[in-house]
């Protein structure tokens, strides 16, 4: 019963200030590329350097644990994170902000961010991970309403 209120004061308020956090970059973005007129590259290219500086005290703070997990990083494991933080990172980041550039962002995001649909079900693939039925039903919930949104005309910015 402990975790279920661990739960419900701290994981799902997180959960809910990050989501709003997600919801809020498509529209700044937008923002950014039509009325000030900002090419999308540069959207990515300062958002890294932002974020860069801002994790910098955050490394300095977490170095000990850093250092320790440093020694662990093999060729493959650096390739690995390489791979993803490009592919997964930089490049989905590009093609987001294309998209949002020519098309409505509420469409946009209901699509860009169904990743629960692939989490669960890769999560069954390679983690061997078990799908509840609640799990199921929430995903066919979150099916239709991307269709319904997707469906819906809407005037674009």
């Amino acid at each position: 019963m402990k975790s279920d209120n661990v739960l419900i004061i701290y994981f799902i308020p997180l959960a809910l200030l990050i989501s709003m956090g997600l919801g809020i970059g498509p529209i700044v973005h937008k923002h950014l590329l039509h009325r000030w007129k900002i090419h999308p590259d540069t959207i990515i290219i300062m958002s890294w350097i932002i974020a860069s500086i801002l994790l910098l005290p955050y490394t300095i703070y977490r170095w000990k644990q850093i250092r320790v997990d440093y020694v662990k990083f093999t060729k493959p494991i650096v390739i690995f994170v390489a791979f993803t933080s490009v592919l997964f990172g930089l490049l989905s980041f590009l093609l987001y902000l294309n998209l949002i550039t020519h098309n409505n962002i509420s469409t946009i995001s209901a699509l860009i961010y169904c990743s629960p649909i692939f989490t669960l079900l890769l999560a069954y693939l390679f983690m061997n991970e078990i799908i509840s039925y609640k799990e199921i039903i929430g995903l066919l919930l979150i099916i239709a309403g991307i269709i319904i949104i997707v469906n819906h005309p809407k005037k674009n910015y």
